[in-house]
């Protein structure tokens, strides 16, 4: 119970440094989309790569949740950050224009609300598997007290 508190800790931080990097690029796409040039469009593109990155990271600490969880009921894990594609990429840097800044705008969006939804599916979940880690540790606390009384008395 205590690595699966851990690893969905893990996850929850993760998911959080991944949901401000898409921000930032969200606002980076949104200034795009209103008339940025190739400055903004490679600014959005480091960024988004960092989110690629970052998002590869919580993809791994996901996965350990999903380990740590085997054994125990909870609700399904499966964020995807979905990258925009080296020919998008390419196109809307080198082409710059708005309809692909559009799609980039509309595809960070897209990962953000997922990001979104997971981080508080895994808060939720954490938030569950620290009441239960405490109340087995009340009972075990409880269960050692009784054997410490059992073993005095014989």
């Amino acid at each position: 119970m205590t690595e699966a508190v851990r690893a969905a800790r893990n996850a929850e931080g993760a998911l959080h440094h991944l949901r401000e990097l898409l921000c930032r690029a969200e606002d980076w796409s949104t200034y795009d989309v209103m008339g940025g040039g190739l400055v903004t469009s490679m600014v959005k593109h480091e960024i988004l790569d960092e989110a690629a990155q970052t998002a590869a990271r919580a993809d791994r600490t996901l996965a350990a949740l999903r380990t740590e969880l085997a054994d125990l009921p909870g609700p399904a894990l499966d964020p995807t950050m979905r990258g925009s594609g080296e020919l998008t990429k390419f196109t809307d840097i080198w082409l710059d224009n708005v309809l692909t800044d559009f799609v980039v705008l509309r595809r960070v969006e897209r990962s953000l609300d997922e990001t979104t939804r997971s981080q508080g599916e895994v808060a939720a979940l954490r938030r569950v598997l620290e009441l239960r880690a405490a109340e087995l540790g009340a009972r075990l606390a409880a269960v050692e007290a009784e054997r410490g009384e059992l073993l005095e008395r014989s």
